[in-house]
């Protein structure tokens, strides 16, 4: 009896046990479907609609087309014209393909015809099949005409782009391609790569125009000092007061900076002091001065405003004696003049001023270097919105794809910290088996996720940046949709057009790599930050001449693309700079000049690339090059350096043994073709403008460590799972362990 007893009591036990077990499973079940069930979407976004612009697009390539366009159309005869091209050649493929062309028609333009020249070449399949190309502008088709193979050759057609059509400002040229294919049976449009047309980049916008008269305006400003007429700005010149103060050097620097920036092939601008003036022989002229500092024969135009120049800035758009343009920044402090640079090269301010002079108060751009760009995070945000003015549309059955550029994509290096996140929704007659988005950086593939019809009103793709494209910079980020229909008619209507749309609040946060060691592959990186100049420091020699000025200036202009005016630009003499007084450690620096000239060069030698030699007159070999003597006392060289004096700073530096090494540095630099070439950290120029790079400092790996809370976030559902299983497990070690204690104490009371 008594071992019957036992043998119940050990059942019991185990059923006590099992009964637990299962019961943890069956919770960490629940919990487990919990923590990864798919959100629910109850607030569904409202199904897209066509815009009105691609809507009239389509209609017009589905109407009957208009005569072909073979030979060159009659314009107005005009004194100036300009013409506008891709950069590479483009190919519309599938049914239905756009590309687009983005011009500028500046404001002193008075336009008086545009037409388009196309040469393309098309698939030998597209014969007597219907095939059509569109013509747009700003959305708004305006010509479509038929097109077929005729020949191995290219073929031109052209279109006249009605003026009223076009806009201050940018516009953009849509070219549609509409083509589709049949055999005996019917269309074959599953064989849509077959269908493509190919425009050379050979292909142009022409705009024909006069030119409006600035009548001393500071509205037009660039104009006249740069122009399409002039747009290498070789007749324009930016000098500062003989005495070359601080301040007034700032001032120009600043507007170096920005004027560069606009230029278009070469950077010929001159900078000097006003010593110089007749010496460029510049038809175009800016002169910033203090008011203590300004020439005799300029103080005229400036007398009505001198009571008002202790807390303002003046800016005047004049003629001078020669009856040339000349505008004239004068304070009589330097903040002022800093001010005054800084309203002139903010074209949303330009715009404001419709008379010759404009009066700028001190401090009145703090509003602006306070409130905007505090942190990274706002810095590098972009919303889709922001991008494209609205959402993203794509209409077509196949893939359709579309890009998205950044004014600063090209020059940044990506962070492991980027992330993108996007909101889309789609039309619900797709084939789902075979449709998806996918997320391009640059032309490499970084996310995609499957389309399903039961998410097709609001869907949405999260995620990081792929470890493999970190620390890589690209040109765009594409988004392409593969919007695939089953059983396909030979001629869908409008209405049956499968689509896809990206809402506008879709976020690309895409945050530079600030812990990579400075090269020039990485520009404007360090200079630049948040797309402003980033506490930079020029040092120039102590009797600076025209030459440096002019070279420190087109540096500016490479490392300011798209950058604003309200960064920190500051200049000093080499030999004050290294006064323990001036504080400089903290600063980016660009220092310019022969080792003999700028003290600041001659003193940082031991921390070179390149070093001189103990007599200042040629470069010393080194493990990467073994330099000739002739070459060694000729060449010039870009030395990118992180700053010996503060952790995260870099120094540039642009120098030379001889002034003549300066000139090679000068005009490779103004050479936009040559510096799309720049790369590694070091630069040796001969006079024949060959460039030899070399790699000095190794790339440091971006370190980026998560807090823990950030972590929890970023994992939420995996952290949720985690804590209900570890919880439920717990229990059951608890439970069991409860069971086996009570079952020995009650067997040793049976003893």
């Amino acid at each position: 009896m008594g071992r019957l007893n036992e043998k119940y009591k050990k059942c019991s036990i185990c059923k006590k046990v099992l009964c637990i077990f299962v019961t943890g499973i069956i919770a960490l079940f629940v919990q487990s479907t919990y923590c990864f069930a798919e959100p629910q979407n109850d607030d569904k976004e409202e199904r897209v609609t066509n815009e009105e612009g691609i809507n009239s697009i389509i209609s017009t390539m589905l109407s009957e087309p208009s005569k072909t366009i073979v030979d060159l159309p009659e314009v107005t005869k005009t004194t100036y014209s300009s013409d506008f091209s891709w950069s590479s050649d483009k190919t519309l493929n599938g049914i239905l393909s756009t590309e687009s062309l983005y011009f500028k028609i500046p404001k002193y333009w008075n336009t008086k015809y545009a037409i388009v020249s196309i040469q393309y070449s098309l698939s030998q399949l597209i014969t007597d099949i219907p095939a059509t190309i569109t013509f747009s502008i700003n959305n708004k088709p305006f010509y479509s005409c038929k097109i077929k193979y005729e020949n191995s050759g290219p073929q031109i057609i052209y279109a006249v782009i009605p003026v009223e059509l076009l806009k201050e400002g940018f516009n953009n040229l849509g070219v549609s391609g509409y083509v589709r294919l049949y055999n005996d049976e019917g269309c074959i449009d599953d064989y849509s790569g077959a269908n493509w047309i190919n425009i050379s980049k050979n292909s142009y916008a022409r705009i024909g125009y006069e030119v409006e008269n600035h009548n001393n305006k500071i509205l037009y400003y660039p104009y006249p000092f740069i122009s399409t007429m002039d747009p290498t700005a070789k007749d324009t010149a930016i000098l500062v007061s003989d005495k070359k103060d601080n301040g007034e050097l700032s001032a120009s620097m600043i507007l170096a900076a920005n004027l560069g920036t606009k230029t278009s092939e070469e950077n010929n601008l001159n900078m000097g002091s006003y010593s110089d003036y007749r010496k460029f022989n510049s038809s175009n002229t800016i002169l910033v001065s203090l008011t203590k500092n300004l020439p005799s024969e300029m103080k005229e135009y400036v007398s009505p405003y001198t009571k008002e120049l202790n807390d303002n800035g003046v800016v005047l758009f004049i003629n001078d004696a020669n009856g040339n343009p000349m505008l004239l920044l004068v304070s009589n402090k330097e903040e002022g003049l800093i001010e005054c640079a800084r309203m002139i090269s903010d074209e949303n301010r330009v715009d404001q001023e419709n008379s010759n002079v404009a009066m700028v108060r001190i401090g009145s751009a703090d509003v602006i270097k306070n409130s905007t760009k505090l942190n990274d995070s706002s810095a590098y945000t972009y919303t889709i919105e922001s991008l494209t003015d609205g959402g993203m549309v794509f209409i077509g059955p196949f893939r359709q794809k579309s890009d998205l550029y950044l004014s600063t994509l090209n020059d940044y290096i990506l962070s492991s910290a980027g992330k993108i996140s996007l909101k889309f929704r789609y039309s619900e007659n797709l084939d789902f088996t075979r449709s998806l988005i996918t997320v391009y950086w640059g032309e490499t593939p970084i996310a995609s996720k499957k389309l399903t019809k039961e998410r097709s009103s609001g869907d949405e793709l999260t995620f990081t940046i792929p470890a493999d494209v970190v620390g890589t910079s690209a040109g765009k980020v594409s988004i392409a949709f593969d919007l695939e229909i089953q059983d396909l008619i030979c001629t869908p209507r409008q209405m049956d057009m499968p689509w896809a749309y990206v809402t506008k609040d879709s976020i690309l946060y895409l945050p530079i790599n600030t812990s990579i060691v400075p090269k020039f592959d990485t520009l404007p990186h360090p200079f630049q930050k948040d797309e402003r100049f980033n506490q930079v420091l020029i040092v120039i020699p102590d009797e600076a001449k025209a030459q440096e000025l002019t070279l420190a200036g087109k540096m500016l202009a490479i490392y300011g693309k798209s950058a604003d005016p309200y960064g920190n630009i500051e200049v000093c003499r080499g030999s004050d700079c290294l006064n323990s007084s001036v504080n400089y450690k903290d600063k980016n620096i660009i220092a310019v000049g022969t080792p003999k000239s700028n003290k600041f060069i001659s003193n940082l030698n031991k921390n070179l690339y390149f070093k001189y030699d103990e007599s200042n007159t040629k470069l010393l070999s080194n493990e990467k090059l073994i330099l000739s003597n002739n070459y060694a006392e000729n060449v010039g060289t870009m030395q990118l350096l992180s700053s010996p004096y503060e952790e995260g700073q870099a120094i540039l530096v642009l120098t030379g043994a001889k002034d003549s090494s300066l000139e090679y540095i000068d005009k490779f630099i103004k050479d936009e073709k040559l510096t799309w070439a720049l790369k590694d950290d070091c630069i040796l120029i001969d006079d024949n403008l060959d460039a030899k790079m070399y790699r000095f400092q190794k790339d440091v790996e971006e370190k980026v460590k998560p807090s823990l809370g950030k972590k929890i976030i970023e994992n939420k559902q995996y952290f949720l799972y985690t804590l209900a299983s570890t919880s439920i497990m717990l229990i059951l070690f608890l439970g069991i362990v409860f069971i086996l204690v009570r079952n020995k104490m009650r067997n040793n009371k049976d003893k």
